[in-house]
């Protein structure tokens, strides 16, 4: 039997790969057998007596003789030894063989479903040919080459759902993937948990039904999901959840195995050079950043360099094996070069296909989420690169793009105030300028010129009517990076680092704070923001706060979640979510490591910590006067630019808002969590 469709699913489980292949009619779970390889050398004994030695252990098939390139900078392969062992105890064999220091082993840390499909050269999940038996096991598996977005069905549950609701969504619906909300995630793990399910995860309810966050969701959708399949060479319910550096190393995992070289299982460091404090200070400035010019601006194009850290890579050929304390040393094509150049090309090819679809068409939206996936992919390479993290990682990798593209935006710098230009902020590969009567074309000229002198694409990504750069929310006196609010002449609003974008908040704090910005921000000119617009937010805000006060806010519009990081025994301090996950277990609720725990504020004048919140499912009032002091704290964050106190509304004035509570308790979690890694 033959079929096609997409892998979206893979579980492995007693020594057998589970596929899930959603075709056009219908669900099939395919079966498949995997084979477990990794690879040992040793200083101690030659290759084969290795090999000898290796091959009388139980749980070994086999031990071979092999050649591979033991580090990414060896120019020559390796006699190694290639070991084969049961899939059902692998882990015990590599446990076994680590245990006895008789040998370095490579390749342990990747997954079955890795190994699987790593060596097949599997890429393209969306489009795979599978031929199969009576018994549902693979005979053959191929990729095609077709480039549509994978069909998968969306179960995605409204805001509000509870029990009831949620069991008949999720037994009488057929579905792949579940879209939850932040806040809705304790209600379904509850109800899974009730149900006895003991297979599910943060990322799945059961193999082959996967679990997506509603705020990802929306900003990737199934394309983007598609992409960071096809990316790092895993279907999409395996790495749903993962961050991009989880990403980043399973491709370059993959592209290690295709090049025959071996995986180390921590990092091995290619640097290899000691530098002194000197040598540091000029080789390691990082990025070049401009500190915001606080305050109410006017007409400023905000103009992007595209993908400049990654183009800086593969023109300059810079790559883990080929950088150095003093240079680039190699001439070869680099390991990076291809990996990046593709993901380059790729994105940009989404982009021009993106400019010539109509907006609001479903393929337009599909280029915009594979796109924006790959942007962040590419930005997060160039900061991987010289992570401890990366095991292939090397520091010069990093500092060499730095010092490039230090020198690149200085050039773009001075082409602009060569035209009048003023720099009113600059951000990593950002710059934001503005000029009395510019105008769109302007801003786009010099995009242009840019391009054209230093020979690295910028293009005019937002003209903003009004801007306002913010000052750090921890000292009003202190410009801050990446935090800013404004219109765009397009009418749009456009912020960053603002709480809008924060998770944690209560959603009607959010919708308050962007009506906020909707009413400061519809001006005729910018004097009208600060005379006119002002002080009808400031009256929206006593609005709010009466609101609030009168007790005519839902419960469910207060909500605060926030992940218990560790079991609640072990803070030292009773932050609202740990007294709130304690009460859950009081009432035979627990709530595992890794959950969010969602709390409302009942009554913060009691002594006792564990009174002051109630967990959201029992919560029956709330503190007016608390939230009314939260409300205040996020029109500060905004206002607070134009002169705008607290204490206009008859608040008393406070060194501490909200918005440091959460960052202290972040800090203080951290700290905790650090020193229980400690021997």
């Amino acid at each position: 039997m033959k079929a096609n469709g997409c892998i979206y699913d893979a579980y492995a489980e007693n020594g057998q790969l589970t596929l899930y292949l959603r075709t056009k009619q219908s669900v099939i779970q395919l079966h498949d057998q995997f084979q477990v390889e990794f690879y040992a050398t040793s200083l101690k004994r030659n290759p084969n007596e290795l090999a000898e030695i290796i091959s009388s252990h139980p749980l070994v098939e086999s031990a071979t003789i092999s050649s591979a390139y033991l580090k990414i900078t060896d120019k020559l392969k390796s006699t190694v030894v290639k070991v084969t062992g049961t899939p059902q105890q692998y882990r015990k064999l590599i446990w076994d063989l680590q245990s006895s220091d008789l040998c370095t082993l490579y390749n342990t840390d990747l997954s079955p479903i890795q190994r699987y499909f790593f060596s097949k050269r599997f890429r393209n999940f969306a489009d795979a040919n599978v031929e199969y038996d009576d018994q549902f096991r693979i005979v053959m598996l191929s990729e095609g080459d077709g480039s549509a977005t994978p069909y998968l069905d969306v179960l995605k549950l409204e805001p509000g759902s509870w029990k009831d609701e949620l069991i008949s969504k999720l037994v009488g619906s057929e579905f792949q993937i579940l879209v939850v909300q932040r806040d809705q995630r304790p209600l379904v793990y509850e109800l899974l948990r009730s149900q006895k399910n003991s297979n599910y995860s943060y990322s799945r309810l059961t193999p082959g039904k996967l679990i997506v966050d509603g705020e990802n969701f929306q900003k990737l959708g199934i394309a983007g999901l598609d992409e960071k399949s096809r990316f790092a060479s895993l279907p999409i319910g395996v790495l749903a959840a993962w961050g991009s550096a989880r990403i980043i190393d399973s491709r370059q995992c993959y592209e290690a195995m295709r090049s025959g070289i071996l995986i180390p299982s921590t990092k091995a460091g290619t640097g290899g050079n000691v530098l002194t404090a000197k040598e540091i200070s000029y080789t390691d400035r990082g990025v070049l950043i401009l500190s915001p010019q606080i305050g109410l601006h006017e007409n400023v194009g905000e103009l992007d360099f595209e993908s400049l850290f990654a183009n800086v890579l593969v023109k300059h050929n810079i790559s883990y094996e080929t950088a150095t304390a003093s240079g680039i040393t190699d001439s070869t094509r680099g390991f990076l070069i291809d990996l990046v150049e593709r993901a380059i090309q790729r994105r940009r090819t989404f982009k021009h296909a993106k400019e010539q679809l109509s907006g609001g068409t479903c393929e337009r939206r599909e280029c915009e989420q594979r796109e924006r996936l790959l942007k962040k992919l590419l930005v997060s390479l160039y900061g991987y690169s010289g992570s401890d993290l990366n095991r292939f990682g090397n520091v010069f990798v990093y500092r060499k793009i730095n010092r490039i593209a230090r020198d690149i935006i200085v050039g773009a710098i001075n082409i602009a105030l060569k035209h009048g230009f003023r720099v009113i902020y600059l951000d990593t590969d950002s710059i934001f300028v503005e000029r009395q009567n510019a105008t769109f074309e302007d801003f786009e000229k010099l995009a242009e010129e840019i391009t054209r002198t230093l020979q690295f694409e910028i293009t005019l990504t937002n003209h903003y009517r009004y801007l306002v750069l913010l000052t750090q929310e921890a000292d009003p006196e202190i410009e801050a990076a990446r935090r800013f609010y404004g219109k765009l002449t397009n009418g749009k609003v456009h912020y960053r680092g603002i709480e809008l974008r924060r998770h944690d908040y209560p959603s009607f704090m959010k919708r308050f704070q962007e009506q906020l910005l909707n009413i400061l921000l519809t001006a005729d000119n910018a004097s009208d923001v600060q005379e006119r617009q002002l002080p009808k937010a400031v009256q929206f805000t006593a609005q709010m706060v009466d609101e609030l006060r009168l007790g005519n806010v839902p419960l469910s519009d207060l909500v605060i979640s926030k992940v218990l990081r560790m079991p609640p025994e072990k803070y030292r301090s009773l932050f609202p979510h740990v007294t709130a996950a304690v009460q859950l277990r009081q009432k035979h609720k627990p709530v595992k490591v890794g959950e969010l725990v969602n709390y409302v504020y009942v009554d913060t004048t009691r002594v006792n910590p564990i009174n002051r919140v109630a967990p959201a499912e029992f919560a029956e009032s709330y503190d007016v006067e608390k939230y009314a002091e939260m409300l205040v704290d996020v029109a500060e964050s905004i206002l607070s630019i134009f002169k705008f106190s607290r204490t206009q509304l008859g608040f008393r004035d406070r060194s501490r808002n909200f918005l440091d509570e959460l960052a202290s308790e972040r800090t203080r979690e951290m700290l905790t969590e650090l020193e229980e890694l400690q021997p």
